[in-house]
């Protein structure tokens, strides 16, 4: 077997193996969110309410969808870390996906309307299996914040937050609900230490103050047409 071909066996092996066994990667955490203003652009709403993030085990089903909403801003104590309503943060991301082991999955990240967008075909054949899209940064010290917050809409799929540092890649997973919003909050704490997406318990803690790399990323033998929209990234 090619040497290229071997590597991605590994991969999609080691993630077939994390999807079985969703308590090694957990999703994220539910949690309540402060009250977000509603932007300039937002159609009127009523009072805003504290939202919520979404979680469930990765069978679990979807919970309907709510309205679709216009991205808000967010909270004045967080830190904008990505603002994808402006066009020129998306040129800084670039997409990574199973060709380079052999796949034929296929995806790229665009600019929408005031958000990107996350998009392709996730394939199985080749043994393939993943799609990814990340944005290198100079890493900027987070010590202070206890998350990211991340304002998506998504198609009902579970997704991966990626971040990387020197010394490993950290996974946290999070699933959509189909057409609508949602702000997740996603703990420093509760990101796992990965190799080729095999948890490394054993591995450095992620260090806020270290990140360099940004990213999303679905596998989990989750084949077809995905979209994830993102407005932006904070740290809060």
């Amino acid at each position: 077997m090619q040497p290229g071909r071997l590597l991605l066996a590994v991969f999609v092996g080691a993630l077939s193996a994390c999807a079985s066994s969703p308590v090694q990667i957990k999703l994220a955490a539910r949690a309540t969110l402060p009250a977000v203003a509603v932007a300039s652009s937002a159609a009127p709403t009523a009072a805003p309410k504290d939202l919520e993030t979404e979680t469930a085990m990765p069978n679990a089903t979807p919970e309907p969808a709510p309205a679709t909403a216009q991205p808000t801003e967010p909270a004045p104590e967080t830190r904008m870390l990505f603002d994808f309503r402006d066009p020129n943060t998306v040129r800084n991301w670039q997409n990574i996906d199973d060709p380079v082991m052999g796949g034929v999955s296929s995806s790229r990240i665009t600019q929408g309307e005031s958000f990107a967008v996350f998009a392709g075909r996730l394939s199985l054949e080749n043994n393939g299996g993943f799609a990814s899209v990340r944005g290198r940064v100079v890493p900027a010290d987070l010590t202070s914040f206890e998350k990211l917050v991340a304002r998506v809409r998504g198609d009902g799929k579970i997704y991966v937050c990626q971040l990387r540092t020197r010394d490993a890649v950290y996974w946290l997973r999070f699933e959509t609900r189909a057409g609508g919003w949602q702000e997740f909050a996603l703990p420093f704490a509760e990101f796992v230490p990965t190799y080729f997406g095999v948890p490394r318990p054993n591995s450095t803690p992620l260090n806020p103050a270290a990140i360099g790399e940004y990213g999303f990323l679905i596998a989990d033998k989750q084949e077809g047409p995905f979209s994830l929209e993102v407005a932006w990234i904070v740290a809060g």
